[in-house]
């Protein structure tokens, strides 16, 4: 069984538990000892949404609505941990692009009200240094552990690019937006 197949499990079995509580004729607690409950490791998903400009429109809308719908899952089931980072580029006084990785929510340290305050304001823009921008995310993500697994998901619309200026190679900054 992969690590895909363990993180669908949970979420099963979490939802399984609330049809089974929701459904029961029960108001006590004894109805709890009814149901099979597996304990599974922490997981860990590090998702990152390519805000580049080719991701404009529907393809943006379906990505956050995406993810919006997995963190909020998140915030749900205890054992399971969602960090969302945007990767791009900006201009730097007028003279180059410069690539940049921002975490716009982390649910180990936010509240689901962050997203519903903060997403509505990510938009699209500039470039997309997927290479640049992953070796500073994988950085950041940890190591996995006997208590956790980590996954990584990426939403793009395949289309990298990103131009190296003509004096040196390019680079990633890594964020953390405030909030």
């Amino acid at each position: 069984m992969n690590n895909l197949d363990n993180l669908h499990k949970i979420i099963e079995k979490y939802l399984e538990f609330v049809h089974l509580w929701y459904e029961s004729d029960s108001d006590s607690e004894d109805s709890l000892e009814e149901l099979d409950i597996d304990k599974f490791k922490v997981a860990k998903i590090h998702i990152s949404l390519d805000a580049s400009s080719s991701m404009e429109g529907e393809k943006w809308t379906k990505a956050i609505t995406t993810v919006t719908a997995i963190c909020k899952a998140a915030s749900m089931i205890n054992n399971l941990q969602v960090t969302v980072s945007i990767r791009a580029t900006t201009m730097s006084s007028g003279i180059r692009s410069l690539p940049f990785v921002a975490i716009v929510y982390d649910s180990s340290k936010d509240s689901f009200a962050k997203v519903r305050n903060i997403f509505p304001y990510l938009h699209p823009y500039g470039s997309t240094p997927e290479g640049l921008c992953y070796e500073a995310i994988m950085d950041s993500l940890g190591e996995a552990s006997s208590e956790e697994e980590h996954f990584f998901l990426n939403f793009s619309d395949g289309q990298p690019a990103y131009a190296y200026s003509a004096d040196g190679y390019g680079f990633c900054y890594d964020y953390n937006y405030g909030g």
